[in-house]
């Protein structure tokens, strides 16, 4: 996560949050749920109503560090570049929408 929403949640407190993330990683990947079990574990100031996320761009810098990585799997990903690219696209954008209305709807029934 990045650093300016760790500082962020630092000072938000006792509010209800839904968390939109993008990210570079097949959503079947066994890192994918450990990072995303880590995410969940910096709402514990506020109540964390659920967690959107769906693929994201890799940035050519960052994969070809990951390429050069000593780390195999981090390589894997990192030649993952082209699946992410055009990411998030309008199929992404629209399930984001859906997400954002379904958060409202829970809000607004509380």
């Amino acid at each position: 996560m990045p650093k300016i929403v760790k500082e962020i949640l630092k000072v938000i407190k006792d509010k209800k949050i839904a968390c939109f993330i993008t990210h570079a990683m097949p959503k079947d990947a066994a890192l994918f749920d450990k990072q995303i079990n880590n995410c969940k574990s910096l709402f514990t100031e506020n109540e964390l109503i659920d967690i959107f996320s769906c693929k994201g761009e890799l940035s050519e810098k960052t994969a070809l560090q990951m390429i050069h990585s000593e780390n195999e799997s981090m390589r894997s990903f990192g030649r993952m570049r082209n699946n992410t690219l055009n990411h998030p696209d309008e199929d992404d954008l629209d399930s984001a929408k859906q997400f954002a209305k379904m958060v409202i709807q829970s809000i607004s029934l509380i």
